[in-house]
């Protein structure tokens, strides 16, 4: 069973120990990608839109293959037990 969630940019630079993250477009792919300013690299969503919400998406705790997503908050709760 899949284990995702769904953290913060800041939560994120903190867990890989970096102080800045760029979204960088490669001129060979025209693909995008996050660069951290250790030189590490991470996989975005590539329609993403930086007017929306952003997280950082990590699954099974593998910090090495997270991505940058857009979130959408369009749950409703319907009720907490």
């Amino acid at each position: 069973m899949e284990n995702i969630k769904f953290i913060t940019v800041d939560a994120f630079k903190a867990q890989v120990g970096t102080t800045s993250l760029n979204v960088l477009k490669s001129s060979k792919t025209n693909k995008m990608f996050l660069a951290s300013d250790d030189g590490t690299c991470y996989r975005v969503q590539q329609d993403i839109d930086n007017t929306k919400e952003m997280k950082i998406l990590v699954q099974d705790g593998d910090y090495s293959n997270a991505c940058l997503v857009n979130v959408k908050n369009g749950a409703e709760e319907v009720f907490s037990i």
